[in-house]
């Protein structure tokens, strides 16, 4: 895993459209794993992009590695300065390869753009990539939006 890249405050975050960073650490998930996520989201799949309709398929639904950005992004980057961070969305959410159930992946991001907002803060957007271990397609390519306040 590559060390985080760290951003001196939010007004000097602007200065890193362009750079990437990752890989983070590699991390399995497992049947427990898509099964208590199924719970918690009230589904069985069948509407998740990327999954079967079952919690006993062998997919791990594309949602899931949604859900996984929060914990994968403060292993990438620190904005210093930052007391806030607000998920704002988001967009061009594509899932090219499945993850099998007990699979292990890992992100990498490249920050898109970065613009001021309301109350001092900065919008980041950044362009994601979910691998899987031994796949040569990503299991997910998206663009997540969050937005940092002082």
């Amino acid at each position: 895993m590559a060390s985080p890249l760290i951003m001196e405050s939010i007004a000097a975050s602007r200065r890193y459209v362009g750079t990437s960073v990752g890989p983070s650490e590699w991390t399995g998930i497992d049947a427990e794993r898509v099964k208590r996520f199924l719970e918690a989201t009230g589904g069985d799949g069948a509407l998740v992009p990327g999954a079967a309709p079952t919690p006993d398929s062998q997919r791990v639904p594309g949602a899931l590695l949604l859900s996984l950005v929060p914990r994968f992004m403060p292993q990438l980057i620190v904005l210093a300065g930052c007391k806030t961070g607000v998920n704002a969305g988001v967009d061009d959410c594509r899932f090219p390869a499945p993850v099998p159930v007990g699979g292990r992946v890992r992100m990498s991001a490249r920050l898109a753009s970065a613009r001021g907002v309301p109350g001092g803060g900065v919008r980041l957007s950044f362009e994601v990539r979910f691998d899987v271990e031994g796949a040569e397609q990503p299991a997910c390519t998206a663009r997540v939006h969050y937005a940092y306040f002082p």
